[in-house]
């Protein structure tokens, strides 16, 4: 695998991350992410020319409908005989700190 023409500085990646890197797991790291890197290169060898533009990935598009005014729920009652304290519209429920 070809690494790219890119020079990883391990001391401040492991600065960044915080993490203390031994010889073993710099060697480790250096050659993951310049296989990560070089993943990414097969990009350049496409070209932005080639790609073409996309909006959507998934296929699905934005499902709209016309706004309308939401029906009240009846089922107030229900609700209020079921809670064990219901004040101003709303179940009033104990404090939880």
């Amino acid at each position: 695998m070809p690494a790219p023409d890119i020079e990883l500085d391990l001391d401040r990646i492991g600065i960044l991350s915080r993490l203390a890197l031994d010889d073993e797991e710099r060697a480790t790291i250096q050659r993951d992410l310049l296989a990560i890197l070089n993943q990414f290169s097969i990009l350049e060898e496409i070209g932005e020319d080639a790609a073409e533009e996309t909006h959507e990935v998934s296929g699905r598009r934005n499902a709209l409908r016309e706004d309308r005014e939401p029906s009240r729920f009846e089922g107030v009652k229900d609700i209020q005989g079921q809670a064990p304290r219901f004040a101003a519209g709303h179940v009033v429920v104990p404090k939880n700190l």
